[in-house]
């Protein structure tokens, strides 16, 4: 995966995300805590622990274009 690539889809997410918030009415922690165990989840069912490890540590460094979250 590429960076622009990578970056277009963090920001994509970035922008979902914010809109779950709003829609949801939910605080921006509670709604982390709740994918981020669902993807864990995921990760583990399908035996991919060391890959998803490995692109959270990269999407994980990469800024947000335009920051959403003040």
């Amino acid at each position: 995966m590429n960076d622009d690539k990578l970056t277009y889809i963090a920001d994509t997410v970035d922008n979902f995300l914010m809109n779950m918030v709003l829609e949801h009415k939910i605080d921006p922690l509670s709604l982390a805590s709740i994918i981020l165990a669902r993807l864990v989840l995921m990760a583990q069912e399908t035996e991919c622990d060391d890959e998803f490890k490995r692109v959270m540590s990269i999407a994980q460094a990469k800024e947000p274009t335009e920051r959403i979250l003040q």
